[in-house]
């Protein structure tokens, strides 16, 4: 009789087992650096973009501090001497990503300009969707220039907002 309670016992260990390290590296790749690191690297391999960060600190579940990123594709370059934000994790359960707060030492955006005259079907610049489920609860910007074809906007000093 107790030999029939052996393979029950070797099963709810090694499932026990199983679990525990399932958990474990989840847990590890939310809370730590190399998580973080594993995570901008495939969505390096994924984005439609050349993106490129010299140096990164933190976690997944937040704070994350990044200096000097660059994202280039055919119509758009950004760049961020320093970057510091931290987010709610669980606000993805209500269907948004909050961010706050977001803090920027220097923030440069060059939209190329598009010539609408050659071709009349073409459509202005719209935001991507994903745009509509990102919150900023509270923005700190330093210094932020935008370049739109010919057009040049800089803005020195501090530009903090808060949104609800």
């Amino acid at each position: 009789m107790k030999t029939k309670n052996f393979p029950k016992l070797r099963w709810i260990i090694t499932r026990s087992i199983i679990v525990f390290f399932f958990i474990s590296t989840i847990y590890l790749f939310f809370n730590t650096q190399k998580g973080l690191e594993i995570s901008i690297a495939l969505a390096q391999q994924w984005m439609p973009g050349n993106l490129k960060i010299a140096q990164l600190n933190g976690c997944l579940l937040g704070p994350i501090h990044i200096k000097n990123l660059q994202y280039k594709n055919s119509d758009v370059a950004l760049s961020i001497s320093a970057a510091q934000f931290d987010w709610h994790w669980s606000d993805l359960m209500q269907g948004h990503f909050t961010v706050a707060p977001l803090t920027i030492d220097k923030l440069s955006l060059s939209i190329k300009e598009t010539d609408i005259t050659q071709n009349s079907n073409q459509k202005r610049f719209k935001l991507p969707w994903v745009l509509n489920y990102i919150k900023l609860n509270s923005v700190d910007i330093k210094e932020l220039l935008i370049h739109y074809g010919n057009n040049f906007l800089k803005l020195n000093g501090s530009l903090h907002q808060q949104w609800n």
